[in-house]
């Protein structure tokens, strides 16, 4: 007898030993791999469910509030930036387009960047 059969007759009842404890393990009603698989998985989705609900009921606080928040993280934690009106856009649009283009210098300046402190998010007020 070779290595090979030798080591196909371990094979063999490596196999037959898992398929009676398979067995007795559904005799004696425990849940098979796939079942525990599948368990934690459908608590996962389950968490990750509430987790999101928690996520909608608390920006729908802060918008009936009025709190700004990061739209990507959900923080407070936010520096606000307001933009000014630039001198030299101004005298590059007089220099192109006369005197619409010195118009151009203020176009921007009321608005407000905010800045997430925790995640790094830029986005407009």
């Amino acid at each position: 007898m070779g290595w090979f059969e030798n080591q196909k007759e371990r094979n063999e009842a490596y196999k037959a030993q898992k398929a009676l404890e398979k067995k007795e393990a559904l005799e004696k009603g425990e849940p098979s791999t796939w079942d525990k698989i599948k368990s934690k998985a459908q608590e996962s989705m389950d968490k990750a469910g509430a987790i999101a609900d928690q996520e909608k009921a608390r920006k729908k606080e802060m918008d009936d509030q009025g709190i700004p928040y990061c739209p990507k993280c959900l923080s407070t934690s936010l520096s606000a930036q307001k933009k000014g009106g630039s001198i030299v856009k101004g005298l590059v649009g007089g220099a192109i387009a006369g005197p619409i283009g010195l118009l151009a210098g203020g176009i921007g300046r009321n608005k407000m960047d905010l800045y997430c402190m925790k995640c790094g998010n830029k986005f407009r007020a």
